[in-house]
């Protein structure tokens, strides 16, 4: 499977994080998190909104190029920690606890202060993906 074609549909910001930046067409990975959060943005919030049909055949276009992370109980059990301990929003902690838990040392997020690294997970400015540099 090769990269998308020209014109597909990526969530908001997807192009300013991979721009000239080849190895996160290989590299990149994705919650699960992240699906859901594209879903209701192109469905809601684009200009003009996919259909979620039209959605839905992006989400499957992602899961096909790219590795996946499951939401587990461990997950969730991490995020709240990171709420406790960090004082982070539940959302953004179970970003956070997803690439803890599966050794993923960059997260890419629009809601974490870039370049600051939290238990060892460097955090840089973009959208909610989870990249293995």
């Amino acid at each position: 499977m090769g990269w998308p074609e020209a014109g597909s549909i990526f969530p908001p910001g997807f192009g300013k994080v991979i721009q000239g930046r080849s190895e996160l067409k290989t590299n990149l990975l994705l919650s699960v998190q992240a699906l859901a959060e594209f879903f209701s943005v192109a469905t809601r919030k684009l200009s003009p909104s996919l259909t979620p049909a039209e959605a839905l055949d992006q989400v499957n276009l992602f899961i096909r190029l790219w590795p996946v992370f499951d939401l587990t109980p461990m997950i969730v059990l991490e995020a709240g920690r990171g709420v406790r301990d960090h004082k982070l929003p539940y959302y953004d902690a179970q970003v956070w606890a997803t690439a803890r838990l599966n050794q993923v040392p960059v997260v890419f997020s629009e809601d974490f202060r870039d370049g600051s690294i939290l238990e060892g997970i460097a955090q840089r400015e973009g959208q909610d993906y989870i990249i293995n540099l």
